[in-house]
């Protein structure tokens, strides 16, 4: 779940959490250099941390969950991959449209998908290592819902 306000309260259950927070540019694309970014892992109630705590992950700033656009605009995907580094770690992120189409990204420049017909599509962004396999863990993948009017 995504918080677009430095302030924000959220009713939590028992278990184990990971909050990235970051600061964005003024187009709302985040700033990936190191400095610009914090995570920190938590606990509600007796859980256990995560077994994979500093393994790669991925956070995704934009698209937002359920975000329409117009049939004549493009699809910003803005991430960032912690932990690791893309590229030098052999990490790369690979981009998904309803399964249909993919595209991988060597890079964390935002990556604009334009042509998407209208309709509510599924958008799948996962962290894929240099075997070309998904990195395993909570953190490894998110899958947004658009909506393309």
């Amino acid at each position: 779940m995504g918080h677009r306000t430095p302030l924000f309260g959220q009713e939590l259950r028992r278990g184990t959490y990971r909050a990235v927070g970051f600061l964005v540019d003024a187009e709302g694309l985040a700033l990936k250099e190191y400095g610009n970014y914090v995570f920190r892992d938590f606990t509600v109630g007796e859980s256990r941390p995560f077994p994979e705590a500093d393994a790669p992950f991925l956070a995704v700033n934009l698209p937002h969950e359920g975000m329409r656009f117009a049939a004549d605009t493009e699809v910003t995907v803005d991430f960032l991959v912690l932990n690791g580094e893309v590229g030098t770690d052999g990490l790369r992120v690979k981009i998904s449209l309803d399964e249909s189409c993919s595209y991988l990204a060597d890079e964390l420049s935002p990556v604009r998908i334009s042509g998407i017909p209208a309709g509510e599509h599924v958008l799948q962004i996962s962290l894929i290592d240099a075997e070309g396999q998904a990195v395993e863990g909570a953190f490894g993948s998110v899958t947004k819902r658009i909506v393309v009017e």
